[in-house]
């Protein structure tokens, strides 16, 4: 079962805003914004391949942009400027699959993918385009799911789709389907540093498991009460104290520089700052904390 506080916002666009803008010769355009973890607690391996979870992510500004549209026939066409895994991987394949397992409309599906987010950084991208393209789907076979439905579809699809879907800033538990929308971010910045090294999040659990087996003292470990201290901090609005709680437990593979964290799985890291000082390489990104994870950017039509 799916459990989550829901964002108005997503709310809004869901049940309100496409449904009388969308017609038959329109395309849906949106943002699919990635996401950094502010903090993250990897709990046991369950029978299924999922980890327990105990982490607070946030949406930021950085985002793909993603165009979904009829096409003729029941086929399903995905157009990339960038990187596009086989099909079998393929978040927003799987979406759409997922999807037709419930309704399968006579018409065919394509999407067109502007890549912003870096592929396999540690930053949910595949799993915010599966987001953006589920919200899409709703709306384009005028299905009329509720929200707290498409979430629950969006879990089948990948433990980290529906945070995606929902954004803002959560504490996610259990195996990610149990969401508490949070305070926001006070106005700050977040500098996002890309790395060329690509870690996948499959491979990075399997060494992150492979490390505790061989470290029976890390349960132990104080991690376990950061992400309470974490919540508290956020409470506050003081952007220090929020960094200085802010942790990851892929960090005991990989540590980063003083000051920074991993945002995800990847090698990616970000800090929480006031303000921008100086001038930064073209491997640094200056993002927003945003208060959605999908959003309707237009509809229309289709030359």
């Amino acid at each position: 079962m799916v459990f989550f506080v829901e964002n108005k916002f997503l709310e809004y666009q869901n049940r309100f805003i496409c449904k009388k803008l969308f017609r038959d010769n329109e395309c849906i355009t949106l943002a699919a914004f990635a996401k950094i973890n502010l903090g993250l607690k990897i709990g046991e391996k369950k029978k299924n391949g999922l980890h327990k979870i105990n982490m607070i992510t946030q949406s930021i500004s950085l985002c793909d942009i993603i165009k979904v549209f009829k096409i003729e026939k029941k086929k399903i066409n995905i157009i990339s400027d960038k990187y596009v895994c086989e099909p079998k991987k393929n978040l927003v394949y799987k979406t759409i699959l997922e999807f037709f397992k419930i309704y399968r409309p006579n018409f065919g599906i394509g999407v067109k993918i502007q890549k912003k987010i870096p592929h396999m950084a540690g930053l949910g991208g595949g799993s915010a385009d599966a987001a953006a393209v589920l919200l899409a789907l709703n709306i384009m076979c005028k299905t009329n799911f509720e929200t707290d439905e498409l979430v629950k579809i969006a879990f089948k699809i990948g433990s980290d789709v529906p945070l995606c879907m929902i954004g803002s800033t959560l504490l996610c538990e259990g195996q990610g389907e149990i969401l508490t929308l949070l305070n926001s971010l006070p106005n700050c910045k977040i500098l996002l540093k890309i790395s060329n090294n690509k870690v996948s999040t499959s491979e990075a659990y399997e060494q992150f498991d492979k490390f505790v087996s061989t470290n029976m003292s890390f349960e132990k470990s104080d991690n376990f009460d950061r992400i309470t201290n974490l919540k508290k901090s956020i409470e506050t609005e003081d952007i220090e104290k929020i960094s200085n709680f802010c942790f990851n437990d892929f960090e005991l593979l990989n540590k980063p520089e003083l000051g920074w964290h991993l945002s995800g799985s990847g090698a990616s890291t970000f800090k929480l700052v006031k303000k921008v000082n100086g001038k930064h390489d073209k491997n640094t990104f200056i993002c927003n904390p945003v208060n959605y994870g999908v959003k309707i950017i237009e509809t229309s039509h289709i030359s």
